[in-house]
């Protein structure tokens, strides 16, 4: 006590309680506890106050004071008061199991925790694609009516029909476009005598089968015929020229210059030449 006076707690120590049977207690260890603290020393008396029947047995100080320690392990807790069926070493298993089990809760709680995040994150990736889905259905039924086989093949025959007309006009002007073909192709020195074509009526029955039984369609020819006026030396480049021109054209196809001659006429030399083609 002098110990704890001045050098650890600096305060005068005022009471001592005896928690030990009286019978069994040091009475000298007694004597010099009432000296170090100055004031008369006190039994504990744990049933202080309190009458008790005679036929108890607990009539006197020394029976009731013989009940402390059993008191004491009764009322004892395991947190803040010394605990004899609770001892050290089990405390400290109680505390090591007591920090895995914080520890695993943490874990599932960190984990439970990032799966909620991603399971919103994907909630709101199918939201917002669930509104583009909308979005698309509603543009696509803008665009118009579904498709479908029999839709298609009706368009399909529209359009062959349609073909077939068209066909049909551009066979029946043909001709008419073909003239005026030649008259913007053909240059002033160029004159064309005879112009002979061989297009078919539209809708003649004018197809043929060939060797394989296939049905071929009628032939279209174009016969030019006609002279180059100029100078004798300039002549030749001038229908090669022309010849390069019908080449060229969408109309006409296999151009080809059959003949080329020259001749006289009123006095000066002209170039009289023949060329052939194909119309398409």
């Amino acid at each position: 006590m002098e110990y704890f006076a001045t050098s650890v707690g600096f305060e005068k120590v005022e009471k001592v309680y005896l928690s030990a049977a009286i019978s069994v207690f040091y009475y000298p260890l007694l004597h010099y506890l009432r000296e170090q603290i100055g004031s008369i020393s006190e039994y504990f008396d744990p049933f202080a106050g309190k009458p008790f029947p005679v036929k108890s047995g607990l009539s006197s100080l020394a029976e009731r004071a013989s009940l402390i320690p059993a008191i004491g392990l009764a009322l004892s807790d395991s947190k803040h008061t010394p605990n004899a069926i609770f001892t050290y070493a089990q405390k400290k298993q109680e505390l090591i199991r007591k920090r895995i089990n914080r520890g695993v809760f943490s874990t599932f709680a960190a984990a439970l925790a990032v799966c909620l995040v991603i399971m919103a994150l994907q909630v709101s990736e199918a939201r917002q694609l669930g509104v583009q889905k909308g979005k698309l259905e509603k543009e696509l039924l803008l665009l118009g009516p579904k498709l479908s086989k029999d839709k298609i093949a009706e368009m399909a025959k529209e359009m062959k029909i349609r073909n077939q007309h068209n066909q049909r006009y551009s066979q029946k002007y043909k001709g008419l476009a073909l003239i005026s073909e030649l008259s913007f192709l053909t240059p002033d020195d160029i004159r064309l005598t005879q112009v002979r074509m061989s297009i078919p009526e539209p809708g003649a029955g004018g197809q043929t089968t060939g060797a394989a039984g296939k049905e071929a369609a009628p032939k279209e020819n174009l016969v030019l015929q006609g002279v180059v006026l100029g100078s004798r030396g300039a002549m030749d480049a001038q229908l090669a020229q022309y010849v390069m021109k019908l080449e060229n054209s969408p109309m006409l196809q296999g151009v080809v210059l059959q003949k080329s001659s020259v001749a006289k006429f009123r006095n000066s030399e002209i170039l009289q030449f023949v060329i052939n083609a194909k119309i398409g």
